[in-house]
């Protein structure tokens, strides 16, 4: 379906038993994606440099006004004509964050010992509930600043509170 993407237009729509796009008349890649439930998401549909189609969700037409993702979707427009591949930057950049995230104390329990305790020992979940309870000063330290002297320094605390 083609139409203007407006807040009037967008209150018209109803959800049908399959989900259904409406692109933009004016603004090429824009469109608005409905589901059955009757959630509306906002997304620029692109092509990379290898000429494979991507899709960059915008956001969700409850928290965005019509105005205000076609204004980001001129600005995606700009981005892929600069060159840039929108999609795999927002992939990388999540891919940044959640290594980072797994190189606290935090993130290493999550995604490393959490998974192999649980699986390979009896007591893993207590012996995971007792470090996130001892360490909870210490879990959104990266790995490398959790050191010797971090560790002696919070059992000489433990000790004098004995």
């Amino acid at each position: 379906m083609r139409a203007k993407l407006s807040a009037r237009s967008i209150q018209t729509l109803r959800p049908g038993d399959k989900p259904f796009e409406v692109v933009d008349a004016d603004l090429k890649g824009f469109l608005l994606r409905v589901q059955p439930s009757g959630a509306m998401a906002y997304y620029f549909s692109y092509r990379n440099e290898h000429g494979r189609r991507k899709r960059y969700r915008i956001g969700n037409s409850d928290s965005l006004s019509p105005a205000q993702a076609r204004d980001r979707t001129i600005l995606l427009s700009a981005r892929v004509v600069a060159g840039e591949d929108v999609q795999e930057k927002k992939k990388r950049e999540r891919q940044i964050v959640k290594l980072a995230m797994s190189q606290t104390l935090e993130g290493f329990l999550i995604h490393n010992y959490e998974p192999w305790a649980t699986s390979q020992r009896k007591s893993g979940p207590a012996t995971v509930k007792r470090i996130r309870s001892n360490f909870d000063h210490l879990m959104h330290r990266p790995l490398n600043d959790i050191n010797l002297w971090v560790i002696e320094k919070w059992r000489s605390e433990q000790l004098i509170c004995i």
